[in-house]
């Protein structure tokens, strides 16, 4: 049992890591959208691959989260939602807020600019 505890916290701490990643990649803009949140990347070469595996393995750990990756023009787009609840919805601010938080232990301007208007513009919610 203790070692099926520790695989989890090792993956935990791996995904936390891909997550800390993205949030110092060449994001373009997070923004609130009507379902949830969308991260938009540069469309670098593997970028596409990597989200989706890291939206994969989010949802395995995370069941209350949704996600959809997308490619568009010269973006990779992460769409993440929630179930209706409460707590989960918070979760996903927190989700939203991360790049503020990361900056904030480094000291540096936060990576991923958010989106000007309430986000309404892009207006599509849950992608695919």
């Amino acid at each position: 049992m203790a070692a099926g505890r520790e695989a989890a916290v090792r993956e935990a701490a791996v995904r936390e890591a891909a997550v800390r990643e993205a949030a110092v990649r060449e994001a373009a803009v997070r923004e609130p959208v009507r379902a949830g949140i969308r991260f938009r990347f540069r469309a670098d070469p593997g970028l596409e691959r990597w989200v989706r595996d890291l939206a994969r393995r989010e949802a395995e750990c995370c069941a209350f989260f949704r996600f959809s990756v997308t490619a568009v023009g010269q973006e990779v787009w992460w769409d993440a939602w929630v179930i209706d609840d409460d707590a989960a919805r918070q979760v996903l601010g927190e989700f939203y807020r991360l790049p503020d938080a990361l900056a904030g232990d480094t000291g540096a301007k936060p990576v991923l600019r958010r989106a000007s208007g309430n986000g309404a513009a892009a207006g599509q919610g849950r992608a695919g």
